[in-house]
Formats: C-alpha cells, sequence, structure tokens
C-alpha cells in the first residue's frame, strides 16, 4: 500500500512503486498524527494504520498507486487514484488469487499541525471482488 502524502504538492499524475524490502513504513507512519482516523476503513491511530498498512503489503506485495487529480482547500486535500497490483497474499478473509487487479478511489485527508488527523477513503470494491471472481467478501 503507498500512502498519498508524499505527492500532496504535486500537480501532475505520479506513480508510486511500493517495494516490501526497501520501505520505510515507519517513516510513512509518522506523516499521520498519533490520534489518526479512518472513518471508511475504521482506523484508530497509528497502531491500527501500522496493521492495516502491513495487511496490503503482505496482499499486493507488488502494488502502484497512481494519484490522477489532487484538490486542496483549506486543510483538506482530495485526490483521485487508481492501484494496480497483483493479489499475492490473504487479504481481508480472501485467499490469494494470484489476479491482477485495478481499483479506483477517492481520498479526501485533513491535516492538522501538518500531519494527516483524518481521512475519508472510498474505493470502488465492487470492481475489486469482481477482478478476484467474487461478488462478496467473506465472512
Amino acid at each position: 500500500y503507498s500512502f498519498h502524502f508524499y505527492i500532496y504538492k504535486l500537480i501532475k499524475p505520479i506513480t508510486i512503486t511500493t517495494v516490501p524490502n526497501n520501505r520505510d513504513i515507519e517513516k510513512e507512519i509518522n506523516f499521520f498524527a498519533e490520534d489518526y482516523v479512518n472513518h471508511f476503513n475504521k482506523i484508530s491511530g497509528r497502531d491500527e494504520l501500522r496493521q492495516f498498512v502491513d495487511v496490503y503489503i503482505k496482499a499486493f506485495p507488488d502494488i502502484k498507486r497512481t494519484i490522477e487529480d489532487i484538490l486542496v482547500e483549506g486543510n483538506k486535500v482530495a485526490n483521485r487514484y487508481r492501484v494496480k497490483g497483483i493479489h499475492q497474499g490473504e487479504f481481508m478473509g480472501i485467499a490469494p488469487t494470484g489476479k491482477k487487479v485495478e481499483v479506483n478511489g477517492i481520498v479526501i485527508s485533513r491535516f492538522e499541525d501538518g500531519l494527516i488527523a483524518e481521512e475519508w477513503d472510498l474505493w470502488d470494491t465492487d470492481s475489486f471482488l469482481k477482478q478476484l471472481g467474487l461478488k462478496e467478501f467473506p465472512v
């Protein structure tokens, strides 16, 4: 999983490639407030965020995230992104399929004291499931 905070000040689309062996997750986590909240993914705090990122890295080790659009207003940043990767590890109860996925999403981030304090992240779960050959997430 590649975070979008590196590119907030860029005007053009950018692709971020995640290479798990070369990642510094702690450096990325430090861009988020201690009491960070993601309303879509039900994440509260850096520890839960760290666990969430680890799940993505294990499930999609070749993940690439391309930021298509960025809008800034006050202390909020919105970006439209596209994520591509091969499903190689367990993800949200779904066993590895080896299938390629491409998913679009939008995230709104609220900054406080220079850190991401809160996010609303929506992605195309229906398309994601179809690409994996599923109709719904396992219970």
